[in-house]
């Protein structure tokens, strides 16, 4: 009996031991709820969702018309509504979205009703009844479909990328502490994997509140290694998101008051620029004991930004040092050095953006569809300010450096009267009654202005695509035909 006591006590305390070794900060997961979420996002063509899991999604769920139905049903639900940061500088994206909140709950959730329950308020309540119901209904066909062919899978994906919890989470603190980010060790960062029952192709990941949403291959018994790298290049933009108000301050003077014409730009892409030096070259060398000699991103700016600053993230991270003023300076001078002519490119113009228009578009949403502008840019960020003729229009068409988009649809010789008393370098001999682009560089603001004149919403999508078909933005008058 003593033996058998002294055996039970030596396997508690083992346990005990293997319990308290576990990494509590790294947490690596799957989440059905979340997954589902993840899926129902992807089918119904959500901007940041996999392309690849789309196409397995239509060859696999195209002729089922509840399926099709269904999706429609989530297509028409208006699942954002924004939450203003007030103390947060604008450039810095100072809005939450009731989406983010929805998949941040997601991740938490154990089940439907649970999700339910935890975003109560979130979204009007009839939106609410009809967005639960939507995925109750979708459930079934996940269920089949991807989870339940895919536990052994993510179980292996799992057990390979916990092994590097340690080693995560000491990169975590680290970086953490270069860009100044005011996380808590007591909020665990998370790993939420869903599965893509594919053996290659395109896969996302989304940062949402403490949890960093990725998509893995299940059919490539490799791909935790791609993952990784993924994780931590997307970790550094939550920890971007997570610094502290005063420093995100700090950070907006020390772009926006340098008269350089390219701080807007380099500020545009700083984010981006910072997670993939971070991640695909500090990180990936501080795992591999060597340096990725491969393309970084898949965008010519942001590879090449990213290149061009390294060697100072390097220097900052390797001395433990904190992003500062002078950071930003030389990071302002790289950009400015390695893309001359970025000031011009219409691509990098409309990545961020604001959209003036009357009311024939009412959201954001209602201006996606009309243009269909995501199959033709590469858009980080716009905000939408209706109707053109109200005083808040006109002081950020004025002051802000960020490029304007103006799209006149409706009321359009009067919306005209009222630009050109207001930005008074507007020529008076355009006409309203035709259909054309116009832009210029507005010189007291430091920015683009790009006017889209038509006479119905048709031809919106028409005007988009030939802005997109030009690198350079062609300055003066061109019709739309």
């Amino acid at each position: 009996m003593k033996l058998k006591l002294f055996l039970l006590i030596t396997l508690a305390i083992v346990f005990n031991f293997a319990l308290a070794k576990k990494n509590q900060f790294i947490q690596i997961q799957a989440n059905k709820t979340l997954a589902l979420l993840s899926f129902v996002e992807t089918a119904n063509g959500s901007p940041s969702s996999s392309y690849s899991f789309k196409e397995f999604i239509e060859k696999k769920l195209g002729e089922s018309k509840e399926f099709q139905k269904l999706i429609k049903r989530y297509h028409e639900l208006n699942l954002s509504y924004q939450l203003e940061l007030k103390d947060y500088p604008d450039l810095r994206h100072a809005y939450k979205d009731s989406k983010d909140f929805i998949w941040t709950a997601a991740s938490n959730a154990t089940d439907i009703d649970d999700l339910s329950e935890r975003i109560l308020d979130y979204l009007p309540y009839e939106g609410h009844l009809e967005f639960i119901a939507v995925l109750k209904k979708i459930e079934p066909f996940y269920e089949e479909l991807v989870w339940q062919k895919t536990k052994k899978q993510r179980k292996r994906i799992i057990k390979q990328l916990t092994a590097y919890a340690d080693k995560i989470e000491e990169l975590f603190l680290t970086i953490s502490h270069f860009l100044g980010s005011s996380w808590s060790k007591q909020t665990p960062f998370k790993v939420m994997l869903y599965p893509i029952p594919l053996k290659q192709g395109h896969t996302t990941a989304i940062p949402k509140g403490n949890a960093l949403i990725v998509g893995f291959l299940t059919k490539n018994k490799q791909d935790y290694i791609n993952r990784l790298g993924i994780i931590i290049h997307e970790m550094v933009h939550i920890l971007y998101g997570a610094q502290p108000v005063e420093l995100q301050n700090d950070m907006d003077k020390w772009f926006m008051q340098t008269q350089s014409e390219y701080a807007k730009l380099a500020y545009n892409y700083i984010n981006e620029a910072l997670a993939t030096a971070i991640g695909n070259g500090w990180s990936y060398q501080q795992i591999n004991g060597k340096m990725d000699t491969e393309e970084w991103y898949d965008n010519e700016y942001i590879d090449g930004f990213a290149h061009e600053i390294y060697p100072s993230v390097a220097q900052y991270l390797d001395a433990n040092k904190v992003i500062d003023k002078d950071f930003v300076q030389n990071s302002i001078s790289s950009f400015e050095k390695i893309f001359p002519r970025a000031i011009d490119n219409t691509n990098i113009l409309l990545n961020d953006f604001y959209l003036f228009a009357n009311s024939e578009i009412e959201s954001d949403n209602s201006f996606i569809q009309d243009s269909n502008i995501f199959n033709y840019f590469n858009i980080r960020s716009f905000r939408l300010y209706t109707p053109i003729n109200e005083a808040e229009s006109y002081d950020y068409m004025a002051t802000e450096r960020t490029t304007k988009l103006i799209v006149i649809a409706k009321n359009n010789q009067e919306t005209f009267n009222s630009l050109i008393k207001h930005l008074t370098t507007i020529p008076k001999d355009l006409d309203s009654n035709t259909d054309f682009i116009y832009s210029y560089k507005h010189k007291s603001s430091k920015s683009t202005i790009i006017i889209i004149n038509i006479q119905s919403m048709d031809k919106l999508e028409q005007a988009i695509k030939i802005l997109s078909q030009e690198k350079y933005l062609k300055l003066g008058l061109q019709a739309i035909k």
